[in-house]
């Protein structure tokens, strides 16, 4: 069964008239397969992407990328929860509010949004909830207290163990603490413990150097797990290839070794590159860098053809120009598109910094 998507209506709750606050309207006809995914009554967290130009914007929610028009004004990266509604066709979408709640202090809606939901009200419950809606997924209580038991094993990366967790599963692939170790010491450049390293997880034995590149990947995507996992590939193989929606995350583990200036030390840097690709349109849209050394962490991210970076700890500014202009000259991207940007520190590894979904009025 398909469910075919005509418009998509946001209304006010608190409002008992229910006039719309954004009337949003697909000038498109887009499927969604079944299999749970959309059901009327249900809650999905919705989040304006990025802006098309003439009141056209991109938003995401249930794990679809969606083109809309909005008759008034949108603000990019806002989220918010909503409930699915279905009539004649037509999908509305409700932000998670009922008449009766009137909230004026954002603490207070917040405690209260996670008591809807079920969840402990703690930074890590607030945390769980920002990377579902960072990658534009239905919120799914059966894997987050899985993703919360697992992320409990890792003290110190609970969060990073998070977001490897539920990656991991939304491309079908079954998380498990060794599974999640092993992508989650891939991702960081490093191994977490003496029995990942070396071990039948650890990624170096498993694939060519010609498995690496990203023509052989892209033209061997799989919508189907077994069909790829029959093949006896490694974890970070598996992730690469298994496609689970239009927009796909490749991963390659970087490792690098400097040799300092006078040629007698080594400086040796692990980490990871990640790449957005759009399947459909065969374009990237985003790349993702960490990499780790001894003293210092390097973040980059090339989006829209303008660079941002940081370093952690933080380099004085003086510094900041060469790291500029080694930017420009390695991506041959303007200095002027080049910019020192420290929360990117706080990104996850497929996510952006995003605000918990909390729909607000006033009393």
């Amino acid at each position: 069964m398909l469910l075919f998507i005509k418009y998509a209506n946001i209304y006010d709750m608190a409002d008992s008239s229910n006039t719309p606050i954004q009337n949003i309207s697909g000038s498109f006809s887009h499927n969604i397969k079944s299999g749970g995914i959309l059901k009327p009554g249900e809650f999905v967290f919705v989040r304006i992407l990025s802006s098309m130009g003439k009141n056209k914007y991109s938003a995401s929610f249930a794990g679809n990328r969606f083109s809309v028009t909005s008759q008034t004004p949108l603000e990019v990266g806002k989220s918010f929860s909503a409930q699915i509604q279905v009539k004649d066709g037509m999908i509305f979408l409700v932000p998670n509010f009922t008449n009766e709640i009137s909230v004026t202090d954002q603490t207070f809606s917040i405690q209260n949004y996670l008591m809807a939901l079920g969840l402990p009200n703690d930074n890590f419950s607030q945390q769980i909830i920002q990377l579902f809606v960072g990658m534009g997924l239905k919120f799914d209580s059966k894997l987050e207290k899985k993703i919360r038991s697992i992320a409990a094993k890792f003290p110190g990366r609970e969060k990073e163990a998070a977001e490897v967790a539920l990656a991991i599963s939304e491309k079908g692939i079954n998380p498990e603490i060794e599974s999640v170790m092993a992508m989650l010491s891939l991702l960081l450049g490093q191994s977490l413990d003496s029995k990942t390293h070396n071990s039948n997880l650890h990624e170096k034995t498993k694939y060519s150097k010609e498995e690496l590149e990203a023509k052989h990947i892209l033209s061997n995507i799989y919508d189907d797990p077994q069909e790829i996992e029959e093949r006896k590939k490694g974890l970070l193989t598996l992730f690469n290839h298994i496609k689970n929606k239009k927009d796909h995350w490749i991963v390659f583990p970087i490792k690098l070794d400097i040799q300092t200036p006078k040629g007698k030390d080594k400086i040796e840097g692990n980490g990871s590159l990640r790449i957005l690709i759009n399947l459909e349109s065969k374009k990237t849209e985003y790349f993702k860098l960490s990499l780790h050394f001894s003293r210092k962490t390097y973040f980059v991210m090339l989006k829209y053809n303008k660079v941002k970076f940081c370093t952690f700890p933080e380099v004085p500014q003086k510094y900041r120009k060469k790291h500029i202009d080694l930017l420009a000259s390695l991506t041959n991207i303007s200095t002027d598109s080049i910019s020192y940007d420290s929360k990117l520190a706080d990104h996850g590894f497929f996510t952006e910094t995003c605000a918990i979904p909390i729909v607000r009025t006033e009393a």
